[in-house]
């Protein structure tokens, strides 16, 4: 889907809510090219009914990791590339990068 990017296109919102945290959906009307953001749930996925194309934005799953080792920055590589929301735990200072 191809669509000009203008203030009723809601991308601002849309940039937002990812960017702070938040899971929402994207309904577009197909014909009058109106978008509106909805709360959205992490089993939720693209859906598209013929005349709405409602996608979903932001992180699905939190992972927490306790330490931030070497196997640590593998799995949180891995977790990231399928869209979790990761946050590491680990006291030791040189690890706070």
């Amino acid at each position: 889907m191809l669509e000009p990017l203008t203030r009723a296109s809601g991308i601002d919102d849309l940039c937002w809510c990812v960017m702070t945290g938040q899971l929402v959906a994207r309904s577009l009307d197909m014909k009058s090219g109106a978008a509106k953001l909805v709360a959205a749930h992490s089993t939720d996925g693209v859906d598209f009914n013929g005349r709405t194309l409602l996608t979903v934005h932001g992180p699905r799953y939190r992972m927490l990791v306790i330490g931030a080792g070497q196997l640590s920055k593998y799995l949180c590589l891995i977790a990231l590339g399928l869209d979790y929301q990761v946050t590491v735990c680990d006291p030791h200072e040189e690890y706070t990068d």
